[in-house]
């Protein structure tokens, strides 16, 4: 889900000791200029937030069908 701004690619999750990060899978090859590593608990987190932002916003209609389709 999380992508690269840069060049599109994928982020790779990462870890140096307790430390979890994403970065750009190109920037260690040297394909692409985006060195930077997001934390993975603040990234995760963020992920999390819009999603259930998404979910809170369903307009009614997709409710109904979210409850009829829990019923069936």
């Amino acid at each position: 889900v999380l992508t690269c701004a840069a060049c599109g690619a994928r982020l790779w999750q990462h870890h140096s000791n307790a430390r979890r990060y994403y970065a750009c899978p190109g920037a260690k090859k040297g394909l692409c200029a985006m060195a930077t590593q997001v934390p993975a608990d603040r990234a995760e987190g963020a992920l999390t937030a819009f999603l259930l932002d998404v979910l809170r916003g369903w307009p009614e209609w997709m409710r109904a069908v979210y409850r009829l389709t829990c019923d069936a």
